[in-house]
């Protein structure tokens, strides 16, 4: 699995440093701002359908009436209906804002979430090379329009760079479905989305509220920052963050990984103490690894610096430090937070974004006001620090008291 997310992350840093390299700072601001979008839009999505469908992989309610290939049939269908509503709505603000990158984002938009919603199929199944397929299908196809693009045998600009990246994205996607679908056990009935949402509803609920206060505040944060600052605010942010790329397809990849084998351990009888020490050693281990990746990047010289990320590399450069101490802390979040997931707590988990969120809105909004890079960078990184308290505040009590809710309440 965290082979998979690396194999997704590679697409979205390929992207960035390719429209980087041949972007202006003010170019690069505005495809930050469409991904940063599009970042919302899949962590909604991934905490609705993937996170439900990761959580409920043990659930099997056939002689109910409700099979795992119906609920996967299902959750493909509220991928689509709730991809469509919002791409409409994108492509109408982007036409009317005249924002290019926008506009090219919300027609490719349904597709992109197909493809992420197959990887999660693929998990919950316990097919990990559906989602590695898809994945890798992502990847090759853009790296082959990169490369030609290199050579001077196709065009080259930043908006078709952009261009080609969702549409690469939107064939893996239909890639992904497709074999998916022929995994898929056998399923009869017809595709219901309101099934899945009556069934799953509420713990989707509780995973895109958590999203919400947690990521979605954070990337709300940037985003105000770039409407007070300006888009090059942003440019910089987005840059410092892909070259922390490694970090986050460590994270998610371990997200899922940890929670999983959670389940597992307490399955089996493990008890839960147990449980939270394990967790308290990963956290520990990614916090090292990730001290050890900012500094390196740190000393990365200029020329190296520019060749990523090109004019923005500077202002990148300044705001990382501070996000990489952030993410330090995001670190051991993960893992009371996959902890959390695995005792099924998702009331304490919804708990922990709630009571951390206003701390981490606060923190950002306040940086972004003082109008620096610097400023910035440490109203990002205290908001990571509360993030992590609130998560392990909860986890703790939560073992303390035996662990949360079950499978059965939650949904």
């Amino acid at each position: 699995m965290v082979v998979d997310q690396g194999l997704s992350s590679v697409s979205n840093f390929m992207v960035t440093a390719a429209v980087a390299s041949a972007a202006t700072v003010e170019e690069f601001g505005s495809v930050s701002l469409a991904l940063l979008v599009y970042a919302v839009v899949l962590g909604l999505s991934r905490s609705f359908l993937g996170e439900t469908l990761i959580a409920a992989r043990s659930f099997d309610d056939s002689a109910g009436g409700y099979s795992k290939g119906q609920s996967a049939r299902d959750a493909v269908a509220c991928c689509l209906l709730g991809a469509v509503g919002v791409s409409v709505s994108l492509a109408v603000i982007a036409v009317v804002l005249d924002l290019v990158f926008l506009t090219i984002l919300a027609c490719a938009l349904p597709l992109l979430l197909l493809q992420d919603v197959s990887r999660y199929l693929g998990f919950s199944l316990d097919k990990v090379w559906v989602a590695v397929s898809a994945d890798l299908g992502w990847v090759a196809l853009y790296l082959a329009y990169v490369v030609a693009s290199v050579l001077g045998i196709v065009p080259g600009d930043a908006t078709l760079r952009f261009a080609m990246w969702c549409v690469s994205g939107g064939a893996a996607g239909v890639l992904g479905i497709i074999l998916a679908f022929v995994t898929l056990p056998a399923a009869r009935g017809r595709v219901s989305p309101l099934r899945y949402i009556r069934k799953f509803g509420r713990l989707g609920a509780f995973y895109c509220g958590e999203y919400g206060l947690g990521s979605g505040a954070g990337q709300a944060v940037v985003a105000v920052a770039a409407v007070v600052a300006s888009t090059e605010v942003l440019g910089a942010v987005r840059g410092a963050q892909l070259l922390l790329g490694p970090v986050a397809v460590l994270f998610t990849g371990l997200q899922v990984v940890l929670t999983v084998r959670g389940q597992d351990l307490l399955r089996r009888g493990g008890d839960i103490s147990l449980l939270l020490v394990t967790q308290a050693k990963v956290g520990a281990g990614l916090g090292v690894f990730v001290a050890v990746l900012v500094g390196a990047l740190w000393l990365l010289p200029d020329q190296v610096g520019e060749l990523v990320l090109g004019e923005t590399w500077h202002d990148a450069r300044v705001v990382m430090l501070w996000l990489g101490l952030g993410a330090i802390a995001t670190a051991l979040g993960v893992a009371a937070s996959s902890g959390l997931r695995a005792t099924r707590s998702g009331s304490s988990a919804g708990l922990a974004r709630l009571v951390s969120a206003p701390f981490v809105i606060a923190a950002g909004l306040a940086g972004a006001f003082f109008g620096s890079l610097h400023s910035l960078g440490v109203g990002i990184m205290l908001g990571n620090v509360c993030t992590a308290l609130g998560y392990w505040f909860f986890f703790v009590r939560s073992s303390a008291s035996g662990g949360g809710v079950s499978l059965s309440r939650t949904v």
